[in-house]
């Protein structure tokens, strides 16, 4: 917080909090591997992590958009899809 304090001190700075929980669900899947630009094996691993789906209270649930908040690899991939990597 004292960090935080000092920097708004030295010039006009904006803090932002936003909600970002919907995103998750609406990655899509090829602007994102555009994004990305690996090809071969590393963006046929990215896709099929994409593609997993999900099991949620037991249900398996299938992905065509999107990827699990919560998921090991969806704060990677949702900055990437925010950031235009």
């Amino acid at each position: 917080m004292k960090q935080i304090q000092l920097c708004l001190q030295q010039a006009d700075r904006f803090v932002l909090d936003a909600d970002i929980s919907k995103c998750f669900d609406k990655i899509n899947y090829e602007k994102l591997l555009v994004l990305i630009g690996h090809k071969g094996k590393v963006r046929t691993q990215i896709r099929a992590w994409l593609e997993s789906g999900n099991i949620f209270e037991g249900i398996f649930e299938s992905s065509d958009a999107g990827t699990p908040q919560g998921g090991v690899i969806s704060p990677l991939l949702s900055n990437i899809a925010l950031d235009g990597y």
